[in-house]
C-alpha cells in the first residue's frame, strides 16, 4: 500500500478513533460522540444516531470544564450577548429617532415654505417662456404680477394681492397695444384669454 493511500485512510479513520461514548448528566449515553460546534450555552454533538444539541446543564461537571460550559462561563457569555443586543437596540432606536426628527424638520420646512409667497419677476417669466417664443418685457412683467397676486391670495395677503393687481392694471394700455400689433403667440395667447384683468 502506498504511503499517500495509508495517510488518507488514517485521516478518514481519525475522527472515528477519537470518538468515544459520552455519558450526560441525565444518564443518556451518546455513542461515538464528537463535539462539532458550540454556542453560548450548548454544544452540538455528532454521534451514531445523528447530531444532538446538548445544553450545558446536561453536561457533567468535567464536560462543562472541558468545553468551557461552566455556569459562570455561560452566564458571562449570555450577559455579554444581552449587553450587545441592548446596545444594538439602543443604537437602532437612536437612529430611528434621528430619522423621525429629520423627517419632522423637513415637514416643518416645507410647511413653512408653503406659508410664504413665491413671488416672481418679469425676468423669471421671460426665462420660462424662452423656448416658447418671443415674449416682451411688458408681457413678462404683467404675467409675473398676475402670478404674485395669486400667490398673495394663496397665503392670505390680500393687501399685497391688491397692490400686484393694481400694478398689472397700469400696464393695460401697453398690453392692448401689443394685442393690436398682431395675433398673440399661441402659448401667450392662451394665457391672455385665461386671465381677467382688473
Amino acid at each position: 500500500m502506498k504511503t499517500g493511500t495509508r495517510l488518507l485512510i488514517l485521516c478518514l479513520l481519525a475522527p472515528a478513533a477519537l470518538a468515544e461514548n459520552m455519558s450526560l448528566r441525565s444518564g443518556r449515553v451518546l455513542k461515538d460522540a464528537v463535539v462539532v460546534s458550540s454556542g453560548d450555552d450548548f454544544v452540538n454533538i455528532q454521534y451514531t444516531d445523528g447530531v444532538a444539541k446538548v445544553s450545558y446543564k446536561d453536561l457533567t461537571d468535567a464536560q462543562q470544564r472541558d468545553y468551557r460550559m461552566t455556569p459562570d462561563e455561560v452566564k458571562a457569555r449570555l450577559d455579554q450577548r444581552r449587553m450587545e443586543e441592548a446596545a444594538r437596540r439602543k443604537k437602532a432606536e437612536e437612529a430611528r429617532k434621528a430619522a423621525d426628527e429629520e423627517a419632522r424638520k423637513i415637514r416643518e420646512s416645507l410647511s413653512e415654505a408653503e406659508r410664504h409667497p413665491r413671488y416672481l419677476e418679469g425676468a423669471d417669466i421671460s426665462r420660462m417662456f424662452l423656448l416658447m417664443g418671443e415674449l416682451t418685457k411688458v408681457e413678462a412683467e404683467v404675467m409675473a404680477l398676475q402670478w404674485n397676486a395669486l400667490e398673495a391670495d394663496r397665503v392670505g395677503l390680500p393687501e399685497d394681492a391688491r397692490v400686484f393687481r393694481a400694478r398689472a392694471a397700469a400696464y393695460q394700455e401697453q398690453i392692448s397695444a401689443i394685442r393690436k400689433k398682431g395675433k398673440p403667440r399661441n402659448s401667450i395667447g392662451r394665457i391672455w384669454r385665461r386671465n381677467t384683468w382688473p
